[in-house]
Formats: C-alpha cells, sequence, structure tokens
C-alpha cells in the first residue's frame, strides 16, 4: 500500500492572527476525496473532460457533481488499471466570468487511496492536470498563465481567455480575489474582492491578458482548490519573432503557497531539445526573496524580490532553481510553429506539439513510489491527436541506477546535471503499456507529457506536497519519521504548530476516545525561518488491526482569532498489517547442485522491498529468489527475513534443508586388451540415499548409463584413456566425476600365408604374417595347429615355430589354426582352410574372340585347366612358342587373359603357337599348345580438320586415308556429314562436333579414327525496312545485329560512318541499295541489304492540253510518282473538288465523272507526305 497522510485542517492560525492551512508530512497526490473544476475551452461544451482515476489497489469510486446525493458514475477500479470517466459538459461546464456557478464542482471519492488526472480536449486542443486530493489543498494561491500572441482563433473568430477557476470544499467558504488583469466583464485590475462559495460551488475569472500573479485567499480558513490557465493560447518564447500560428488550451491546477518549496530542478520537454524552448515562470510568496538560477538562461536577476514577484526566463537545457523563501514554479511548452525546425504551416512539421504549462514541485518533496497513466489516446472519450508520448524524471544521481517504469530498469536513460546531485531522463513510452509504475530507492518528479499535430499535454506524475503539521517516530527507532505505522508496533505521534496550544484534545481512532491534554508542554524549535511548538500525544499510540485511521486534534489557542478559540486538526493515518515471510526450497537436495528458493512472502498490502537470506552455512543474499550451492553434505537451518516500504519490523521465516551426496569410484580389471571386452567394478558409496544410476564415460567417445554397478566395454584400439564414472542416487544426488586412467594393450593381429602344394611335393611351409600396432611382434609367441588328423609324433600337428613345415598325406581340404600371444599377454587366433591339391593337373584353353582375329585387336585367351583335386595354383602363357620359348605372362587360373599382338597390314596373315601350363603344386604340372592364325588389319590415316563458319557451304571430307593398302571401303559418320563425307556446316550447327571414319577390310577386320571439327556461329543482321528520303536531306539507318565484332556498310558514299550500325546518311544522288555486313571475332560475316529510294522536288506543270492529239494530254507531274501514299487534289473556281488521287502513277487526263472537263482554271493542293510540305497552285486546261 502506498504511504500517505492526508490531513484535513479547519484552520490553523499564525501568532499574528492569519489563517495557516496545514497538511500532513509526506502528503502526496494520491487520495481518496478530490474537487475539479471543468473549466472554460475555446470549444465550449463541445469540449470533453476526461477523469482518469489510476489505482494501485483496487477499489470502489464514486463521481458526484457539486452536492447531489447520487453520484453521476460509479463502479470498481481493478487494481494497476486506470478507470476513464467523462464528465457531460452540461452537468459541470463552466463557461462565465465572475458568476457563481452553484453545484459544478465534480467531487470524487474512492475508499482507497488512488491518482487522479483531468483532461480538458476536443481535436487539437489538450490541456492536462493532476489533481491534489482534498487533503492537500490550501488557502493561499497564485494563478499561473501566459499572454496569447492571438486574441481570438479558429473561423469564427472566437475569443480566447487566460483564467482561474476556484471550487470550495465546504460551505461559507468567503474568498479574496486580487486579479491583476480586468476581466472580459471589466472586474477592474489590482483590486481586491471577496466571493462566498457553498461546498461545490464553482467561480471563474476570465481576461483577454495574461492573469499570471492574480492573488486567491481564502479569509475563514477552509480549503478550496484552484485551476489557472488559458481557454486557447499561443506564444512563442521572448524574442522568438517566428509566428506562433498553432494553440492548445492550458489546463493546471496549482498548488497551495503553503505547499510551495525552496529549490527546484528541471528537466527540458523533448521538443526542447529538438529546437523549441521552454518557458519558466517563477512567483515569489514573501518579501525580501533572494532567487538563484544555474542553466543556459537568458536573464538577469534582480534580487531581493517581493512577494507576487513573476521572473520569466527560457531555456532549452536543465534549470536548478533556488530561492531563500517558498517560490511556485512552472514550466511552459511553445506553439508549433516557434521551433526553428519546423515550417510556421501547421501542417508542415519535424516536432509537433503546442503551448503546455506544467506545474513543477520542489526538490524537497518528491516521492519514490507513483502510478501514472499516461497514454490518453488510447481512451476513445478523449478526442485528440496526440499520438507520441514520454515521462520527463529527475532524480538525485546516486538513485538514478535504481529507477524503474514497470519493473524494468532505465538507468541508462539518465544525464548528470552538471555542478549538481542531480539527473534526468527523458523516456519515450510510447510502445509501453498506459499505466506505469515508476520506483526507485530514493525520491524523484515525474512529468508525463506527450504530443501530436498542433497538440500537446503535460501533468506531474505525483508530487509530495507537504508542510510539516504531523510527524511519528518509532518507538523502537525515534528518530525515524515515519509515514505509516504497523499493527503492533508503539508510535509517538508529534504535531507541530506555529502559536502555543493551551489545551489538546487527542482522538487517534485507536478506540481508547479521547485524551484530554490540559497542560501541553512543547518542544519550541526553529525551522526555514518560523517558530514552531511541537506537542506528542501522552503515552504510546499503538494499533491492533490494520486499516486507515483517522485523527483529530482539537487545539484550544491561547488567543482567540477570527477563526475561534479551537480549531480542529484531523489527519487520515494507515495502519500496515506486517508482513508475513514464506519461502519454498526443496526439503533435500545435493551438494553442489544449485538449490532454488522462491520468495513466496506476503506484504499484506505494502511492497517487499527487501530480502535478506541466511543459508545456515556462514554465506547471505539479498535477492528475492537466490540459487545456493551448498558444499557439505548436512542439514543446514536456512532463515529468511523480508522487510516492506513500510516502517513494519522484518517478518522471518526458518525452514530446514537436508543436503545428501554421492561419491564415485570403481576398480578396473588387471590387463586390458583392445578389441576385448574390459570388465570395471564399481566401489562408489553414497550418503541420504541409494545408487541407482551409474554413468560411464570410457574415454574414446563412449558414454553409458547403467542401472547395475560393474560395466563392461571394448576398447577399438590401443591407448590411454581416462575413465570416469558418475553416479546418481534415488534423491537425485549426483556426484563428481571419479576418473581414472588406464592403459589399453594393442592386440596382435595373427595372419599367414599358405603355400600352393599338391600330394606329391616335400612339405608344406606356412610363413607367418602376424603384426601388431607397437612393432613388438619380435617377442610374440605362436602356437600352430595344422589341422591334420593323420599326424604323427615325427610329422606332429602342431608347432610353436614361426614359420613351421609339415607334410600332408592325403590330398584334400584342412583346417590351420595359428594362436599369436603379445608380450604383454594379449592373444588373437586366426584359421584358414588349406587345400593339398592332387598330382595330376590338365592343362586346356580357349579363344573368346569371333573369327577373324585381326592383328589390331587383342586376342583374349581363357584358361580351362582341372586337376583330379583341388585347385590350379598357378598358369603360364608362352603366346609365340616357336619363335619366343623363353617369353611367358603369369595369368589367374580359370580366368581370361588378353594378348595384344603387334598389327600389320601385310602379309594377309600370320600363324603363332600358343603354349600353357598348368600347375597343382610345386612339382605338379601339365602344357597344352595350338596354333592361331592373325589377319592383316587396315591402318588409317587421319589428318587436322580446319574450323568453318556455320554459313559455308558444304564441302567434302578428304583428311581420312586408309595407308596399308588393305582391301575395303571406308565411310563417314557424325553431325552434318554424309557417309561419303560432305560436311555441311549450317546442318551440325554451332560448336564441336566429332567426325569418325569407320574402314571395313574385305577380311573383317576393321580401323576406326576421329577428328573434331569446330563450326563458327556467324552473326545475325538486319539492315531495316526499306524506306525513302528527300532528295537532298537526311535519314538514319537503323541496322541491327548480334554475335559481331564489328559492322560494314556499303556503299559507304554519303554514310557519316559506315562501320556502326546506325549511320547517318546524307545527300544520296540516286536510288542505292545499300548492304550491311556483320564480322564476327572468327571472320566469319553475313550480309543483309536495305533500298532507299530518292524523293525528288515535284516539278508541276501549270497547263495541260487533254485534246487527243498524244502530246501533253496528261497532267504529268515529275518524280511525283514516286511518293508513296501522296495526296493530289483538284477544285474548280466554286470550290467543288473534281479530281483526287492517292499516290500518282497515273497522271490525271482532265476529266471528272468520265466528263471532259471544260478549259479554264482550277487550283490544286498536293501533299507529298514523306516529309516534304504540301504544294498548291493553278492548273489550266486548254483543249
Amino acid at each position: 500500500m502506498q504511504k500517505y497522510f492526508t490531513a484535513l485542517i479547519k484552520c490553523l492560525l499564525l501568532v499574528v492572527g492569519l489563517c495557516n492551512w496545514a497538511m500532513a508530512q509526506n502528503s502526496s497526490n494520491k487520495g481518496k476525496d478530490f474537487w475539479v473544476v471543468y473549466m472554460g475551452h475555446v470549444n465550449g461544451p463541445s469540449s470533453k473532460m476526461t477523469l482518469f482515476l489510476s489505482a494501485d489497489q483496487a477499489t470502489n469510486y464514486q463521481v458526484f457533481i457539486g452536492t447531489s446525493a447520487a453520484p453521476l458514475f460509479s463502479g470498481t477500479i481493478p487494481a494497476n488499471s486506470a478507470t476513464p470517466v467523462t464528465i457531460d459538459p452540461s452537468s459541470a461546464y463552466v463557461s462565465t466570468s465572475e458568476t457563481i456557478e452553484s453545484g459544478k464542482g465534480v467531487h470524487v471519492v474512492t475508499n482507497v487511496p488512488i491518482s487522479l488526472y483531468s483532461v480538458i480536449s476536443y481535436q487539437a486542443q489538450t490541456g492536462g492536470t493532476m489533481v491534489l486530493p482534498t487533503s492537500a489543498l490550501g488557502k493561499l494561491y497564485y494563478a499561473f498563465s501566459y499572454q496569447s500572441k492571438s486574441l481570438t482563433t479558429g473561423n469564427n473568430n472566437n475569443p480566447v481567455y487566460s483564467e482561474f477557476a476556484i471550487v470550495a470544499t465546504e460551505d461559507g467558504t468567503v474568498i479574496q480575489i486580487t486579479p491583476t488583469k480586468a476581466s472580459r466583464n471589466n472586474q477592474a485590475a489590482n483590486q481586491s474582492y471577496t466571493v462566498t462559495l457553498d461546498k461545490g460551488d464553482v467561480y471563474q475569472y476570465q481576461s483577454a491578458d495574461d492573469l499570471s500573479g492574480s492573488y486567491i485567499e481564502v479569509l475563514n480558513c477552509k480549503p478550496i482548490a484552484v485551476f489557472s490557465g488559458s481557454s486557447w493560447i499561443n506564444f512563442c518564447e521572448p524574442g522568438n519573432n517566428k509566428s506562433a500560428g498553432s494553440g492548445d488550451n492550458l489546463y493546471q491546477q496549482v498548488f497551495p503557497v503553503e505547499a510551495w518549496g525552496k529549490n527546484f530542478v528541471t528537466a527540458p520537454f523533448y521538443n526542447a531539445t529538438r529546437g523549441s524552448q521552454d518557458i519558466f515562470r517563477i512567483i515569489v510568496s514573501e518579501d525580501n526573496t533572494n532567487i538563484t538560477i544555474k542553466g543556459n538562461i537568458n536573464i538577469s536577476l534582480s534580487n531581493p524580490y517581493n512577494k507576487g514577484s513573476i521572473i520569466t526566463f527560457y531555456s532549452a537545457a536543465p534549470v536548478q532553481i533556488s530561492a531563500t523563501k517558498p517560490i511556485g514554479v512552472a514550466q511552459y511548452q511553445t506553439s508549433q510553429g516557434c521551433n526553428v525546425n519546423n515550417s510556421s504551416n501547421s501542417n508542415v512539421y519535424t516536432y509537433p506539439g503546442d503551448p503546455e504549462i506544467t506545474m513543477l514541485n520542489p526538490v524537497e518533496q518528491t516521492l519514490d513510489d507513483i502510478t501514472v497513466y499516461s497514454k490518453l489516446g488510447s481512451v476513445g472519450e478523449v478526442s485528440t491527436n496526440i499520438n507520441v508520448y514520454y515521462l520527463n524524471i529527475i532524480i538525485k544521481t546516486a538513485d538514478a541506477s535504481s529507477f524503474q517504469i514497470d519493473g524494468v530498469s532505465y538507468s541508462a536513460s539518465f544525464t548528470a546535471i552538471p555542478n549538481s546531485d542531480y539527473s534526468y531522463a527523458i523516456i519515450n513510452v510510447t510502445n509501453l503499456q498506459e499505466q506505469h509504475h515508476l520506483t526507485a530507492n530514493g525520491g524523484f518528479s515525474a512529468i508525463a507529457y506527450g504530443y501530436g499535430k498542433i497538440e500537446s499535454y503535460a501533468y506531474l506524475a505525483g508530487a509530495n506536497v507537504q508542510n510539516f503539521t504531523f510527524e511519528v517516530d518509532k518507538k523502537s527507532t525515534p528518530a525515524q519519521v515515519i509515514t505509516s505505522g504497523c499493527v503492533g508496533e508503539p508510535m509517538a505521534i508529534k504535531i507541530n504548530l506555529l502559536y502555543p496550544a493551551l489545551k489538546l484534545e487527542w482522538n487517534i481512532g485507536d478506540g481508547k476516545g479521547t485524551v484530554t491534554d490540559n497542560n501541553p508542554s512543547p518542544a519550541i524549535f526553529q525551522k526555514d525561518g518560523k517558530t514552531y511548538y511541537s506537542y506528542t500525544y501522552p503515552g504510546d499510540a499503538v494499533y491492533t488491526a490494520a486499516g486507515d485511521y483517522s485523527w483529530k486534534v482539537t487545539v484550544t489557542r491561547t488567543t482567540a482569532s477570527s477563526c475561534g478559540a479551537t480549531e480542529d486538526i484531523t489527519s487520515d493515518f494507515t495502519i500496515n498489517p506486517p508482513p508475513v515471510a514464506g519461502f519454498t526450497a526443496p526439503a533435500e537436495a545435493c551438494i553442489g547442485d544449485p538449490v532454488k528458493f522462491i520468495d513466496k512472502s506476503d506484504g499484506k498490502g505494502s511492497d517487499i522491498i527487501g530480502w535478506h537470506w541466511d543459508f545456515g552455512d556462514g554465506t547471505t543474499s539479498d535477492v528475492q529468489n537466490p540459487e545456493h550451492i551448498f558444499t557439505a553434505a548436512q542439514t543446514y537451518q536456512v532463515k529468511l527475513a523480508v522487510s516492506t516500504k513500510t516502517s513494519c519490523d522484518p517478518a522471518i521465516i526458518t525452514q530446514s534443508v537436508i543436503i545428501n551426496k554421492a561419491a564415485a569410484k570403481f576398480s578396473p580389471q588387471a590387463i586390458i586388451c583392445e578389441q576385448k571386452e574390459a570388465v570395471f567394478t564399481d566401489i562408489s558409496q553414497a550418503t541420504g540415499g541409494a545408487i541407482t544410476s551409474w554413468m560411464w564415460d570410457f574415454g574414446d567417445g563412449t558414454k553409458e548409463t547403467l542401472s547395475s554397478d560393474q560395466a563392461r566395454h571394448t576398447y577399438a584400439a590401443a591407448g590411454r584413456y581416462t575413465v570416469s564414472l558418475q553416479v546418481k542416487t534415488d534423491k537425485g544426488c549426483i556426484s563428481e566425476p571419479y576418473a581414472l586412467p588406464i592403459t589399453v594393450y594393442p592386440t596382435p593381429v595373427p595372419d599367414f600365408e599358405m603355400p600352393d602344394v599338391c600330394l606329391s611335393d616335400a612339405k608344406a611351409t606356412f610363413t607367418n604374417k602376424s603384426t601388431i600396432s607397437d612393432h613388438t611382434g619380435a617377442d610374440f609367441t605362436y602356437l600352430w595347429n595344422f589341422g591334420d588328423s593323420h599326424a604323427t609324433a615325427v610329422n606332429p600337428n602342431s608347432s610353436t615355430e614361426k614359420d613351421p613345415s609339415h607334410r600332408y598325406g592325403e590330398a584334400g581340404n584342412y583346417t590351420v589354426t595359428l594362436t599369436v600371444t603379445s608380450k604383454y599377454g594379449c592373444s588373437e587366433t586366426t584359421v584358414k582352410t588349406f587345400t593339398v591339391n592332387g598330382a595330376q593337373p590338365h592343362a586346356d584353353f580357349t579363344i573368346q574372340n569371333a573369327a577373324p582375329l585381326c592383328s589390331n585387336q587383342p586376342v583374349i585367351f581363357t584358361d580351362n585347366s582341372t586337376v583330379d583335386f583341388g585347385k590350379i595354383t598357378r598358369v603360364e602363357w608362352y603366346f609365340d612358342a616357336d619363335n619366343d620359348p623363353t617369353g611367358k605372362e603369369a595369368g589367374q587360373p580359370g580366368q581370361p587373359h588378353p594378348h595384344t599382338y603387334p598389327a600389320f597390314t601385310s602379309p594377309a596373315t600370320k600363324t603363332y603357337t600358343v603354349k600353357l601350363v598348368a600347375y597343382s603344386g610345386i612339382s605338379c604340372a601339365n602344357t597344352v599348345s595350338r596354333e592361331i592364325t592373325l589377319y592383316a588389319s587396315p591402318a588409317i590415316q587421319f589428318n587436322d580438320l580446319q574450323s568453318v563458319c556455320q554459313n559455308a557451304e558444304p564441302f567434302m571430307v578428304t583428311q581420312a586415308k586408309e595407308t596399308g593398302n588393305v582391301p575395303g571401303a571406308g565411310t563417314y559418320s557424325g553431325d552434318g556429314i554424309t557417309a561419303s563425307g560432305l560436311f555441311d556446316p549450317a546442318k551440325a550447327g554451332p560448336g564441336t562436333h566429332t567426325i569418325t571414319y569407320t574402314f571395313n577390310a574385305a577380311n573383317g577386320c576393321q580401323d576406326i579414327a576421329s577428328k573434331d571439327i569446330t563450326v563458327w556461329p556467324v552473326p545475325t543482321v538486319n539492315a531495316g525496312n526499306d524506306t525513302v528520303m528527300l532528295y537532298g536531306g537526311s535519314i538514319r539507318l537503323h541496322g541491327r545485329a548480334t554475335g559481331y565484332t564489328s559492322v560494314k556498310w556499303e556503299p559507304a558514299a554519303g554514310l557519316s560512318n559506315p562501320n556502326i550500325l546506325d549511320p547517318v546518311l546524307t545527300s544520296p544522288e540516286k536510288d542505292t541499295q545499300y548492304t550491311l555486313t556483320a564480322i564476327s571475332a572468327n571472320n566469319c560475316s553475313v550480309s543483309d541489304e536495305v533500298n532507299i529510294t530518292i524523293l525528288k522536288a515535284p516539278k508541276v506543270p501549270n497547263t495541260f492540253t487533254p485534246n487527243g492529239d498524244g502530246r501533253n494530254d496528261t497532267w504529268a507531274i515529275e518524280y511525283l510518282g514516286s511518293y508513296p501514299g501522296c495526296t493530289v487534289d483538284v477544285f474548280n473556281r466554286y470550290g467543288v473538288r473534281v479530281y483526287h488521287s492517292v499516290g500518282y502513277t497515273v497522271p490525271w487526263d482532265g476529266r471528272a465523272n468520265g466528263q471532259d472537263l471544260p478549259t479554264g482554271t482550277y487550283y490544286y493542293i498536293i501533299n507529298p507526305r514523306n516529309g516534304r510540305n504540301q504544294m498548291t497552285g493553278y492548273i489550266t486546261i486548254v483543249r
């Protein structure tokens, strides 16, 4: 719950007899009772007043007009939200000046303190203010406004006014008003007069001139609320000659003088950082006041200042203002057109906005917890253009790091103000939520504002409107002044008066009734130049239940005044329930694991601001939800203490946490060989549970989780490995890894070669081929088993030699086994089947080739040899046994074996003897021989082919021929070539083509050869369409081509450049055909023609004689017939057309409609077209 005091002081008199309105310590803008005025707006009752009821806690609300018994609106405000309420202008709008408007005050009542903001808007005219609760009101006020550059606005030239408005909170309130300017109804300036208002009555004063400094004073000690501003206004800072143009209404509740302060720190509004200037206005409350201003300002001060003095200056930077006596300060924003970065045209702007006023609270009167509603445009009832929203924050630099908006830190947004203890931030909140919760460890000031086209609004987000009437101390910490109490905690309550009291009657709402002090004894002290009489409530103030309590102190003065001999001073005070500490954590946890502690404490309506954990192991934490790692297995007593923003003592809770532990350990087998299973035996231990899982890492990339305590693993390779084990218990505890290095020894790789033997061979000798990766084969031991069941003692079946021999007595298959053991004791065995072959092989072979056997082709021989038992072990080929009896090739038994003989073209045939020797052992062999006949093969010579262009004429390919004079015929094949060798480049197409020449000999042998030929692509060319041109004129030829490197026009005469596609042709003498040739990089060319017809000027005769004598019988117009599309029209003297022709290839014969025209003169119009001008004249027909 927000801590607050509210005080309603009936009248507190100074010793000199003046009323002094007093309020409670730390009286913030939050409250449960408010009065608001719907003051004048340039758009009158078309405007809307919207109230924003912003609540931290859920509360009921009622909105009344005046003192009506029934509320106009009522409902519930959800916690951490704002409820908009729009007031009907007909019930509350004040349009008059100097008229008591009975019952037009808007009265807002809640049962839990809220923040209230009021906005009056219409289209692009919006003004807003923070509203002070009734408990924060006073009796002395000054109006703040400004002088408008324009005195009318709108299409109807509506008058605009500076204004202030007063609403009374009690009946019979007598108010003295001293206006600084004459009213619109001619009330004189600077002359005091009084009005009497009853509760809910409103009195408004309007003037065409700036009413700043107008003084309002209550004469009978009753609280009033005062609002001031303008119905519409436009202005720039002094010295700015730009046209202010657009304007806005100003609407601000002013602070009572009693709440003014001495020290102010300001931050520029956003637009002031982008070309605008902020205006500041100071009003002085007492004579002989000295003022100091630090910052980039434009004023020279004239200290000291008297009461009511007004000081105006402007700045675009932070400003520090201090005074020796209380002052009031307002900050203004100027019209949009005043910004040097904006156009004077209100529809063309970079930085939108318009005039606005904001009352500033002194740095002595700040809050550390504010809830504010800022996004006006999200409420449909508010008619506004505003769409960008900001918060300005001023805070001590030491506290800036703790500042948060809605729980998010904005410490990086702050800029330190030079030569001060303060920093400021301008924070764009457009994309954040509509209502914000602002918090920090120390007090701060906040202004919510926004911009739209020719419009702005601004108001204080919250203020600690205070003076010095009540003070409350905790008995346990007497020096600590508190702003709320706590259930069960004793408090000392003090009341500070500006005069001595004869008697005090206390009722603090604790159920004990009135406590009377007939002989009060004050403590007297000085503060801010004033003498205070401080009285303490008799006894301790202790409350047994949480809630809001009302205090009432009836003071009997030693001297009576116009307010009487006694005054009632009342105050509301909040008693908070103590917080309840609580948290959740696992009852058991494992050593080394982070234990998560989740705070479940209940602040009982107040924010918890502090957590202190004692983990019972000598460590602590102040984090709300900490994690902690315990380093020993035992039971710990964990303690949590929580504190709230109230004065309540911290709440403490203690819980036990048991920490368990698991310890892993294992033993490997003594000798571990690669590729052999190794056994690892677990010897782990656990306290506080049983081991249920074993997590092995064998160090070779293999990890395995087992549910038994013995592991088996086979290593693929020898080497040094680190094996680690973690175990997990049924309590979830996982041990630290236990790691142990092991050596995996290499395992021998047994191998041996078996001899090829037959039964007749003396013995079989086996050759050892065993290896080991570390090359320690010299230390091997061997054990052989020859698999011979007929072995004897003389010819034993086993041997330990490296390369043993054994004689077998029968042909057959035998199983031979070799076991090899390394020096480390690692063994491995291999088994092979050994065959003792029969002693009688039979050699045989066949030829796979089809007849004939050509000398230029390999002959493929296949071994078909056999043996009576076993297999042929090797074969030897002799392919020219007669001429080369020692030349042999080893072959594979049973496999084809190709052999290539030397190719020949003559003689027609050659004969060779082929011999095959087949073996079944070392001494067992058989031979077979056969003759073969090879035929002469043709031999082709194929010379290289030259590259050609695609448009070359077909030609015969003659580069291939048979050179061995072998009878037969050859043919060609490939792209674009006929069998006879005629190659057509166009048919083959661009690219590289393979031409093949095949020669088939008469004996069935064949030779084939191939060569590549490249066909180059030719360009494409188009010389353009045939055209005509005037004799002596010029035209541009429009050739087109692709795939070329150069072009050439012929003939070149008359061309501007014959080597470009579009030369200009000038003054050819006669009709000419021009040829355009395009040439590629490979010198391939292609051409196209265009015909140019020359149009000479027609020669028009003025007479012809169509009498049939064969001479001059037609109107022959030389050269006109060459003009395509020309027209000829002839008219008689009456304007009737007698001849018409399109084109003139047949001359006119002087007839019309088949009849001869009479002798006479006729008018002609000839349009040659084709670029030549129309021709007119007269033609005479003579018969």
